[in-house]
């Protein structure tokens, strides 16, 4: 857990530098914007790595359980993204990454909750 807390502190960190520096003036014509932009995407990937290894060192059943959760959050966020991006179609505007991000956390924990309670 100690990993996980850590790689989501450092890109959380990541992510406020992130937005301050592209916040200044010192960036603003420069093409290092991009790779400022892109600062939390390694503790991303940690934390990710992190969460894979977690998966893996489950037994069956939570495993199961997981991948439950998994299949209802993404099966879900897939099912919402393509519904709105129809209703793009006639003038909605377009879903932000980080709104997509958090339906699929919410839907993934919905899946869990639900995973869960059907196995007790």
């Amino acid at each position: 857990m100690t990993r996980l807390l850590l790689a989501l502190g450092s890109y959380a960190a990541l992510l406020l530098v992130s937005i301050w520096w592209l916040g200044t003036e010192a960036l603003s014509d420069s093409p290092w914007r991009i790779v400022v932009a892109l600062l939390p995407v390694p503790a991303a990937a940690w934390a990710l790595w992190d969460f894979v290894e977690r998966v893996r060192s489950l037994d069956e059943l939570l495993r199961r359980i997981h991948l439950e959760a998994l299949a209802i959050g993404f099966g879900g966020t897939l099912l919402v993204v393509f519904s709105w991006g129809f209703l793009e179609g006639v003038g909605i505007e377009p879903l932000s990454g980080f709104v997509v991000f958090g339906i699929l956390m919410v839907l993934y924990g919905l899946g869990l909750l639900g995973a869960q309670r059907r196995y007790r």
